[in-house]
């Protein structure tokens, strides 16, 4: 598939969810993508990506998606800084 290989990796075995629309994942640079078929795009601003760079580890990161009122949500757990 053209394109079909996204140059970034995935922090973590479960740092990566999706809703009716997109796929979204936390890169190994700390930062949050969401996914259209093969093209990401980052969706975290930078004030989150310091936050997120300042933690002990990612690698345990959890990330889900959720619907409330309407509106969808993408969550990220960071369990070993007890960060949500």
């Amino acid at each position: 598939v053209q394109g079909g290989i996204i140059q970034r990796g995935l922090a973590g075995l479960y740092a990566v969810s999706n809703n009716e629309k997109f796929v979204y994942f936390l890169g190994d640079d700390r930062e949050v993508y969401r996914l259209k078929g093969s093209a990401k795009e980052p969706v975290t601003n930078q004030a989150l990506v310091r936050e997120f760079k300042s933690y002990t580890s990612v690698s345990d990161a959890i990330i889900w998606c959720m619907k409330l009122r309407g509106q969808n949500f993408v969550v990220v757990t960071f369990p070993t800084d007890d960060k949500t």
